[in-house]
């Protein structure tokens, strides 16, 4: 008996543009009742095949955690993920039936959905974001900085500038579903170890206060404003902001920019200028934690791979997208420098290189042997041959 269907469905999700893995599932089912057959067995393919992804993407123990919302939410609407399916070679025993199982699965789509859902990260809620922002006044020698418990009425233009670009930020992020904290207007400087209080706090002092406030999203930077080409009434304001990840430091977001300011007062000129780029500057910023956010990249590690062997573009790009479907803590996979023998990438992932190399030397790449070649902090070198 042979029983072939294609499921294809309209879809919330675009598959023209999304990359499809092709999986071939062998199912078995005990059922006993012919109608029911064609039904249960792939029940039981989407739902083996679903829960290996997923798990892969999630990790083992986060699924069985949220095995129930996973059913409901993700599993019971497999079509945005597996648009096409199909049934053959059915051979019933006492037993029950088994079958053949072909389907197309999109892997971002099904990262798509678990992010909505809330499954993809371990957040709860929405992701809060800790601003670490300094500003400087070079023309007036002063300089402010939130997380110091005091501060002189001198100081009060620069700490409403910056309250200003916070309030900001918090907006602009707010309308992706990230909460940016307000330090100033909930005066959390008071809660600010005084061996935390530096200036200038190393990356590793500002991860310590993020998981304080349980933000695993960092922004770091400093606002300077200086005279112009030693003009009197001309000034410069030069900025740079990082979005780091509290888990490791990376940075996945960045925004330098120069300002320069029309002729006239020190404190309306600016003032004037910080209103008009405000804004511009928040969006860039959220634009690109959002991305970070939404491909499924935030928490992974920043690794280059290089790979060393003879091989021409055909041959390289199959070994990329065997990497990619079959390696499931690669999470994306970036070109940056390639020569005859040597091709350098960026890739993200969820483990450290050491880890990555025992994934991917793990995997059987047909006509192709990978073998490792050296592994550093976060530095991954690998030999392929043509088989």
């Amino acid at each position: 008996m042979k029983i072939v269907f294609f499921i294809i469905g309209f879809l919330l999700f675009n598959h023209s543009h999304a990359e499809l893995i092709e999986i071939h599932h062998q199912a078995t089912v005990d059922t006993k009742v012919n109608s029911s057959v064609q039904k249960d067995i792939t029940e039981k393919a989407v739902e083996e095949i679903s829960n290996r992804y997923i798990a892969e993407l999630i990790g083992e123990g986060k699924l069985k955690k949220h095995k129930s919302e996973i059913d409901s939410k993700i599993i019971k609407n497999y079509l945005k993920y597996i648009p096409i399916l199909k049934v053959s070679d059915v051979k019933r025993s006492q037993a029950g039936a088994e079958a053949e199982v072909f389907m197309k699965l999109s892997i971002d789509n099904l990262k798509e959905m678990l992010l909505q859902a809330g499954l993809l990260y371990e957040i709860k809620g929405s992701p809060i974001v800790l601003p670490m922002i300094s500003v400087t006044d070079r023309v007036n020698s002063k300089s402010f900085v939130w997380w110091s418990d005091s501060y002189s009425i001198e100081q009060m233009q620069l700490k409403e500038w910056l309250e200003n670009f916070q309030r900001r930020l918090k907006v602009v992020l707010s309308k992706q579903n990230f909460f940016t904290l307000q330090p100033l207007k909930w005066d959390m400087g008071k809660l600010i170890p005084k061996a935390f209080q530096s200036d200038k706090p190393r990356t590793d002092d500002m991860i310590f206060l993020s998981t304080q406030f349980k933000a695993p999203i960092i922004i770091k930077g400093d606002i300077k404003i200086s005279r112009l080409h030693n003009l009197d009434n001309r000034f410069i304001i030069n900025l740079k902001l990082e979005a780091l990840q509290a888990s490791n430091g990376r940075i996945i977001g960045e925004v330098i920019r120069s300002y320069e300011t029309s002729s006239g007062n020190f404190q309306v000129v600016v003032n004037d200028k910080f209103n008009s780029v405000n804004e511009g500057i928040a969006l860039d910023l959220s634009r690109q934690i959002v991305d970070a956010w939404q491909k499924g990249t935030f928490g992974s590690s920043l690794i280059q791979l290089t790979i060393n062997g003879r091989l021409n573009y055909q041959q390289l790009e199959s070994l990329k997208s065997m990497i990619q479907q079959q390696v499931r803590e690669v999470r994306g996979l970036r070109e940056r420098f390639l020569s005859v023998g040597t091709y350098t990438f960026e890739v993200d992932s969820s483990l450290p290189a050491s880890e990555l190399a025992k994934a991917i030397t793990g995997k059987k790449f047909t006509s192709y042997k990978v073998e490792v070649d050296e592994v550093k902090a976060n530095r991954l070198a690998l030999n392929v041959k043509i088989r």
